[in-house]
């Protein structure tokens, strides 16, 4: 006699699974505040608008990120952080270039001759 329903204990087991918990970005865990089952987007925070920036649920963070207010200012922000990274490169490379320049040394305990110019410039002021 053949059995009409074949139960198997894996299948079973894989039907009864809650289905895999979604996970943000790894790119992302620098801008989530966590508490709890709370999270706040630090982005977010940033953007001055009314109802936008407070906490949340962790179940509405996949729509959190997908809302068009948060990727903008996703946006603004990633291209804020090249900006600055460009900019600290361009300013690290005109400081590494004057670096190796040769300048005259300067001796802080001898007399400077920058005090009897401002002397002058402030007692032509009064």
């Amino acid at each position: 006699m053949t059995p009409l329903f074949v139960f198997s204990v894996a299948r079973h087991q894989e039907l009864l699974m809650a289905p895999a918990r979604w996970n943000p970005p790894p790119e992302m865990d620098v801008y989530l505040q966590h508490a709890g089952d709370q999270i706040r987007c630090l982005i977010c925070a940033k953007v001055e608008k009314v109802g936008f920036g407070g906490w949340f649920s962790r179940k509405n963070l996949k729509a959190h990120l997908e809302n068009p207010t948060h990727v903008a200012a996703y946006d603004s922000e990633t291209q804020k952080a090249h900006r600055d990274a460009e900019e600290h490169e361009r300013f690290s490379e005109a400081y590494n270039t004057f670096e190796n320049q040769d300048f005259p040394e300067i001796n802080p305990s001898g007399p400077s001759h920058v005090t009897p110019a401002i002397t002058k410039f402030w007692k032509t002021r009064r």
